[in-house]
């Protein structure tokens, strides 16, 4: 099974309403999830992600 992540607008917030479109897939979703566990990792000064 692929992996999927649901996409972030400019906002950082979860985009809902147009169904597939609104996640990504594969290494895409990888990467979102690794981008979104750092953004969050430094909002809160930890040295760990979330």
């Amino acid at each position: 099974m692929a992996m999927k992540y649901r996409k972030l607008d400019s906002n950082g917030d979860y985009v809902f309403g147009h169904n597939e479109d609104d996640f990504y897939h594969g290494k895409a979703a990888v990467g979102q999830a690794i981008y979104t566990s750092l953004k969050r990792c430094s909002a809160n000064g930890s040295r760990t992600p979330v």
